[in-house]
């Protein structure tokens, strides 16, 4: 999420004022401390990593950023 909103199960998933998809979960994130979320959407051809997309939180749209997973740096103590 780019704002404070948090993504929630079952909110729908827009682009340029088209529903694409829904959240399948969200939270936030205990090691980065920012709102973050998971969901499924169309395979559109302008959508990749990157792109802003927003979800209808409470009948407003919030942006939001698509990133590629894993969301956190696997840390080991290897590593």
């Amino acid at each position: 999420m780019l704002d404070r909103a948090i993504a929630r199960h079952g909110y729908e998933i827009f682009y340029n004022n088209n529903k694409i998809g829904k959240v399948t979960s969200g939270g936030i994130s205990p090691t980065r401390g920012d709102n973050i979320g998971m969901g499924y959407i169309k395979n559109l051809d302008n959508l990749s990593v990157g792109s802003t997309i927003q979800i209808m939180i409470r009948e407003k749209l919030h942006n939001a950023e698509i990133v590629k997973r894993p969301f956190v740096m696997k840390r080991n103590k290897n590593n």
